[in-house]
C-alpha cells in the first residue's frame, strides 16, 4: 500500500529537521575557503570587490544546507592541489571558486563552457574594424549567454547568469595586460587552464613567468632561463606573454632585462 500510511503506523513522534541559518552555512563555508586563501601563492590575485560583488547574488544562494558546503569544498580542494604543480597558481582564485560552484551545481553549464571559448573570450570593442554599439552589444552580450543559462536549473537560472555576467563581462583590448596577469578566465590565453585540468601543451606556465619576473635584475640568471625555455620551444610564446608584464618590470632592472634579451 502507500509508503506514507505504513510510516504512520510505525513513526509514533514526528521531527522535522530544522534549517541551518544562513549565517552559519557560510560561516562553515568561510572557514573552508580560508584555509587555501591562507596561501600567499593562492590568494595572490583575490580581489574583495570582486568576491563582494559575485558572492551574494551568485554563489551564496546555491549553498542550502551543510552537505552542500561540504560536498562543494571537497571538489574544490582537490582542484586547488592540482593547479600549482611548479609552486606557482595557474589560474585566479575568484574564477576557479565560481567555476566549481558551477561544476558542482549546474553540471549542464559547466559542461558547455568548454566549447563556447570563442564566444565567451571575444573582445567587443570592434569586429572588422568597425566599432559597435551599445545596443549591439547588449544584444551580443545576451545572446552570448542565452544557451548556457537555458542549461541551469529552472530555479537557479538568474543566480548562474550572475555568475557568467560577472565570470565573463563584456571586455575591450585596453585592459588585456591586467587580464592576463590576473589569470582570469575570461582572456583567452587562460581560458583552457580551468577545464583541461594542466597548462595547455605549447604554453607556459605561470610559475615560469614568475621565475622570469624574478630574475630581471640578474642578466646571467635571465639569459639561462631563457635559454631554457628556448630548449623547451617555448621562447617565442614566453616573449608574447612577458608582454604583459612590460610595466611590472622595475626601471633599474631595464639594463640587464634588456642586454639579456638581446
Amino acid at each position: 500500500g502507500s509508503g506514507k500510511d505504513f510510516l504512520e503506523k510505525i513513526v509514533q513522534v514526528g521531527f522535522d529537521v530544522p534549517q541551518v541559518e544562513q549565517s552559519k552555512l557560510q560561516r562553515v563555508l568561510f572557514a573552508g575557503l580560508n584555509e587555501p586563501l591562507a596561501d600567499p601563492k593562492f590568494s595572490k590575485n583575490f580581489n574583495p570587490g570582486r568576491w563582494a560583488n559575485l558572492f551574494p547574488s551568485g554563489l551564496a544562494p546555491y549553498f542550502r544546507t551543510l552537505r552542500d558546503v561540504y560536498r562543494y569544498l571537497g571538489v574544490l580542494d582537490a582542484r586547488i592541489s592540482g593547479m600549482a604543480p611548479h609552486g606557482s597558481f595557474e589560474v585566479n582564485p575568484i574564477d576557479l571558486i565560481a567555476l566549481e560552484v558551477l561544476r558542482v551545481f549546474e553540471p549542464g553549464v559547466f559542461h558547455l563552457l568548454p566549447g563556447s571559448k570563442e564566444r565567451l573570450t571575444r573582445r567587443y570593442d570592434s569586429r572588422g574594424g568597425k566599432t559597435i554599439t551599445d545596443t549591439e552589444l547588449e544584444k551580443e552580450d545576451k545572446l552570448r549567454l542565452d544557451s548556457l543559462v537555458g542549461a541551469a536549473h529552472e530555479d537557479s537560472k538568474a543566480h548562474a547568469e550572475e555568475i557568467l555576467k560577472q565570470l565573463f563581462p563584456k571586455v575591450s583590448t585596453g585592459n588585456q595586460d591586467q587580464y592576463y596577469r590576473e589569470l582570469r578566465v575570461f582572456h583567452h590565453d587562460v581560458f583552457d587552464r580551468y577545464f583541461l585540468l594542466s597548462i595547455p601543451e605549447g604554453d607556459i606556465s605561470q610559475a615560469d613567468l614568475d621565475s622570469l619576473m624574478a630574475s630581471t635584475s640578474d642578466r646571467d640568471q635571465l639569459v639561462s632561463r631563457f635559454n631554457e625555455l628556448r630548449e623547451r620551444g617555448l621562447l617565442a610564446v614566453v616573449l608574447d606573454r612577458l608582454e604583459a608584464y612590460k610595466q611590472k618590470v622595475s626601471l633599474a632592472d631595464a639594463v640587464p632585462f634588456i642586454a639579456a634579451i638581446f
